[in-house]
């Protein structure tokens, strides 16, 4: 089954953080649900101990690790992780590929610690 890649917008991290292999209508979560629209009809998801089955078809999970097998050659990450009690504030930041900022209110708490993107700045 080819994929269609489902795209989700997060309004508090301000980004795309997700994508998913099954193609609804329309999504949204709810009172601790996750609810779905296919073909005109509504799921409910998350009621019982199967995982990853969207409209009779069971998908797979997958995780992909990020090594450094290749040390010597620049990365491209699009996250950073610090350890804190409260969000912080980097208005800019420079490297020799581009600048961005990662503002304190971009900043989402999850489980004790702060996440956000890097947004990059774009000089027009």
């Amino acid at each position: 089954m080819a994929s269609p890649d489902t795209l989700t917008y997060s309004n508090e991290s301000e980004g795309w953080p997700s994508f998913y292999d099954y193609l609804p209508d329309f999504m949204m979560g709810m009172n601790q649900y996750f609810y779905t629209f296919n073909e005109g009809n509504l799921y409910r998801h998350n009621t019982n101990e199967t995982r990853n089955n969207y409209y009779g078809f069971q998908y797979n999970s997958s995780i992909t690790g990020v090594l450094n097998v290749a040390p010597s050659e620049i990365k491209l990450f699009k996250t950073m992780f610090y350890e804190s009690d409260d969000a912080w504030n980097c208005d800019s930041l420079f490297t020799d590929l581009g600048s961005g900022s990662m503002i304190s209110t971009y900043f989402v708490q999850k489980e004790g610690e702060w996440f956000t993107f890097l947004r990059r700045i774009l000089v027009l």
